[in-house]
């Protein structure tokens, strides 16, 4: 398209972000609300993120959205970088999205509603006891604060069996340090010792197989099978034999739409389920932030079928 003097800009900001469908996704929703507006993704090395970001408003960017792996980065340096942050953000310590607001570069993420949306979709909270996150990366605070909105712990919901969260990961004492002082700020449980619902980190080593198999619910959050490496898989072949039907697997992979981890469940029976409604849902939640005007007369639920459409 044509950009003149009153085109919106939004930036894609992560690193590496060849497997992004945001461009394509962005595309159907500026046809149809935001005709005069550019999505530009940008492949930002880590020395020059400071500087990418705060060229944003000089730029006359209306937003960005921030992917891998600078959504925890970015809400570590929030206050450095001139951004302000929403609760959510706080919560999840994490930044997925960032919009202006009265002139102000706000930070927030959009992945925390989406999450809970996907679980709310995908399972029944009433029967999942138990829930193995595969990484620890900038999604597992989110996931955390999600299911904590969804029972686990004694959240909100807590007459649901949504009881435990474990995480499955390589560097077992960073996934620590990131999980248990958020489990404490939730919980306020810090004094109760030994505490049966705290959440447990496991080492991904290849003698793990039998740890898949113990979950109601696995959930891939790494890149492991995501675009160009789609033969890859967190879970070995050997550990993928002992996968029940029982199971759900939730990839927050969207490209390819069935990674090699999802294929291993289906060929067991797991009930499988890829991250595409997840990418949707925080998408839209993004996009009314930057056009809020444009977007006023649909609802979400409307903007996220019309996405999922044309996906």
């Amino acid at each position: 398209m044509i950009t003149d003097a009153n085109t919106k800009l939004v930036a894609l900001i992560g690193h590496p972000i060849s497997h992004t469908k945001s461009p394509e996704l962005f595309s159907y929703f500026e046809d149809e609300f935001a005709p005069n507006a550019v999505y530009v993704p940008f492949d930002v090395d880590p020395e020059q993120l400071a500087t990418a970001i705060k060229g944003l408003k000089a730029l006359g960017f209306v937003g960005a959205n921030i992917t891998a792996p600078y959504k925890n980065v970015v809400f570590k340096k929030a206050k450095t970088l001139g951004i302000k942050l929403t609760d959510v953000a706080k919560h999840c310590q994490s930044v997925n999205c960032l919009y202006f607001e009265d002139g102000e570069l706000w930070g927030t993420t959009t992945d925390y509603v989406a999450m809970y949306d996907l679980l709310m979709n995908s399972v029944d909270p009433y029967s999942v006891a138990s829930v193995g996150v595969i990484g620890c990366g900038g999604m597992a605070t989110v996931i955390l604060q999600a299911c904590w909105r969804f029972g686990a712990f004694g959240g909100k919901w807590s007459s649901l069996r949504f009881a435990s969260v474990d995480f499955i990961c390589r560097d077992v004492m960073k996934a620590t340090g990131i999980i248990n002082p958020m489990y404490d700020k939730m919980t306020r449980r810090g004094k109760i010792i030994p505490d049966p619902k705290r959440p447990k980190v496991f080492q991904l080593t290849d003698q793990s197989d039998e740890i898949f198999w113990k979950y109601d619910v696995l959930i891939n959050a790494t890149p492991v099978g995501r675009y160009p490496n789609v033969d890859a898989s967190p879970i070995p072949d050997n550990a993928a034999l002992g996968l029940r039907n029982e199971q759900t697997l939730i990839d927050l992979t969207y490209n390819p739409k069935e990674t090699k981890f999802l294929s291993q469940g289906k060929e067991h029976g797991c009930k499988c389920v890829n991250g595409r409604a997840l990418l949707v849902d925080q998408f839209v939640e993004s996009f009314r932030l930057w056009f809020p005007r444009e977007t006023s007369g649909c609802s979400k639920e409307e903007l996220i079928d019309f996405g999922l459409k044309e996906l």
